[in-house]
């Protein structure tokens, strides 16, 4: 028995210092021509999913929620197959690559959650205590990368746009990834607070979304710790949130002038404005300009016929926003059982952070792209689901091994 658990946690350990490797080298390689990002690190989880699909064929012990998990994606996979068949056949532009390739990075996260969940349940409480602490070294290793070679060395390397505005990414590659890195470690530190009383892995977070850029990371860096507070520790919060918006309020009127002048140099408010003062509009704004690519949507979709509509069959263009990439990828019935896969795995989340994070997670997958096809975040959302899970909601006086029972 102790040789199995042996195994499971070396196998997540190495997995998760893998994929942190892997994507640390993807974002310091140059991009392609098209500004595409390498494919270092899919090789990484290829074998990975490879090796996972062949430990599920053998192991027999799933969980009634597992189980529904593999139902779910071979229920999609055929129904996507068949709206692929029927779009191919009429349209065509689709090749049976690109149904796999898509297909898969859809389905990534519930592939990583069935091993983690499970390996998680098979190890005792000390080996997952020190997958968490591996993880936490990611986190702080991200933020060595953004605070340290980013803002205060200024290394390029580590800048989040190739342009001046401001910004400061650390090992992941894109700025959406980063984003929802953020949002997932913001969250994770939020709960390693609350239960242990350790405030460094949320610092570490804090700080990298603040620096980061991204409008995603800039929002959720504030509101994640106010609402942490506001719920568990009502007066503490309540007074800080009211004295940090009197304190922030005065010194915006006091220096307004200055403050304007910095941030027009960072580019980090003329970003926002330059669209305004353009008549862009305030929705293109928010939406990074996805809103140009409507036209687009409702052209791919005037493609479809009724069977598509259900089933999907795939797309040939995307908007950047998922839960229009992913209809049309799924069609209204594949998008409503993917989303019933990431209820399940949720419903793992302890009540008290479930709701707050499934409404940012599904927030920045509707105004925003690469959140349903993160394959970077797959393996950082199963370790958070784990952390926060009902039954490991608080840390047991003596070691044993009842917590995932």
């Amino acid at each position: 028995m102790y040789k199995y658990k042996d195994l499971y946690f070396m196998a997540l350990a190495i997995t998760v210092i893998a994929f942190a490797f892997a994507d640390t080298v993807t974002s310091l390689m140059p991009r392609g021509p098209a500004g595409e990002y390498p494919k270092f690190s899919i090789y990484f989880r290829m074998f990975f999913e490879v090796t996972v699909l062949c430990w599920l064929f053998f192991y027999k012990k799933m969980n009634k929620n597992n189980l529904l998990i593999i139902a779910i994606i071979s229920i999609l996979f055929l129904t996507y197959f068949f709206g692929f068949c029927i779009f191919s056949n009429n349209v065509g532009g689709l090749s049976l690559y690109d149904f796999i390739y898509l297909f898969n990075k859809y389905v990534f996260v519930f592939i990583c959650f069935l091993f983690v969940y499970s390996s998680m349940k098979k190890m005792g409480y000390s080996y997952r205590k020190k997958i968490f602490k591996i993880y936490e070294l990611v986190i702080y290793v991200y933020c060595f990368c953004t605070l340290v070679l980013g803002f205060i060395l200024k290394m390029p390397a580590f800048f989040t746009y190739e342009h001046a505005r401001f910004g400061f990414i650390g090992t992941i590659p894109a700025q959406n990834e980063a984003s929802l890195f953020i949002i997932i470690a913001l969250f994770y530190g939020c709960f390693v607070y609350r239960q242990e009383k350790r405030l460094l892995p949320l610092v570490a977070a804090f700080i990298s979304g603040i620096l980061l850029g991204t409008k995603a990371a800039f929002i959720t860096s504030i509101a994640i710790p106010i609402w942490f507070l506001l719920k568990f520790y009502p007066k503490t919060g309540r007074i800080v949130t009211i004295t940090a918006l009197a304190c922030l309020t005065i010194i915006a009127i006091i220096y307004s002038s200055q403050i304007v002048e910095y941030l027009y140099v960072l580019e980090a408010l003329s970003h926002f404005t330059h669209g305004l003062d353009k008549g862009v509009g305030v929705l293109s704004v928010l939406l990074s300009g996805r809103d140009v690519f409507w036209d687009d949507f409702i052209w791919n979709l005037s493609l479809y016929g009724n069977i598509n509509f259900l089933f999907g069959g795939g797309r040939l263009t995307a908007m950047e926003m998922d839960f229009f990439d992913t209809f049309l990828e799924f069609g209204l019935f594949g998008l409503i059982i993917y989303l019933i896969a990431y209820f399940v795995m949720f419903k793992n989340i302890t009540s008290k952070y479930r709701f707050f994070f499934s409404l940012l997670f599904f927030s920045a997958a509707f105004i925003g792209g690469h959140i349903f096809l993160s394959a970077v975040n797959a393996l950082y959302i199963c370790l958070f689901v784990c952390k926060a899970s009902e039954v490991d909601e608080y840390v047991p006086k003596r070691r044993n091994d009842a917590i995932f029972a």
